[in-house]
């Protein structure tokens, strides 16, 4: 199976059986998928701030597994900025209180978006390609 094909199986298994209803590999590639698309669209603040945030702890499992050591590392130490209790990452409102702590006026994950940036590794590919090998043909 292609990973244009793993996408698409995805996409219709996620339609279908919500995200709820998917294996633990299919979450790990919606979180990257996600992921993906805050911080290429407004960097990693906008990741903590939206709902998608709340799939940081499969994110974080992925990066684990799919060995992008790099993006994990950056995400970690984003999350360390942040300063959320970690047994409440996946909660958006915890994320939010941090953030107004944490300010307005800067980004303070601007050193880690920058550096996402210059990665240029897509984490939902890299998820794709593991799920197209995962899936049956």
């Amino acid at each position: 199976m292609t990973p244009d094909e793993a996408d698409r199986k995805l996409r219709d298994r996620w339609e279908t059986l919500t995200f709820d209803g998917l294996s633990i590999r299919e979450r790990e590639a919606v979180a990257l998928f996600w992921l993906d698309g805050d911080v290429f669209n407004g960097g990693i603040h906008q990741y903590f701030f939206n709902s998608s945030g709340d799939l940081a702890p499969y994110a974080l499992s992925a990066m684990s597994r799919l060995g992008a050591h790099a993006q994990e590392r950056l995400l970690r130490s984003a999350i360390a900025k942040l300063g959320v209790d970690p047994s409440k990452l996946q909660l958006r409102d915890a994320r939010q209180e941090c953030l107004d702590r944490l300010g307005w006026e800067t980004d303070p994950f601007d050193a880690e978006t920058m550096a996402w940036y210059e990665l240029k590794e897509s984490m939902y590919s890299l998820a794709l390609v593991d799920l197209a090998d995962a899936y049956p043909q």
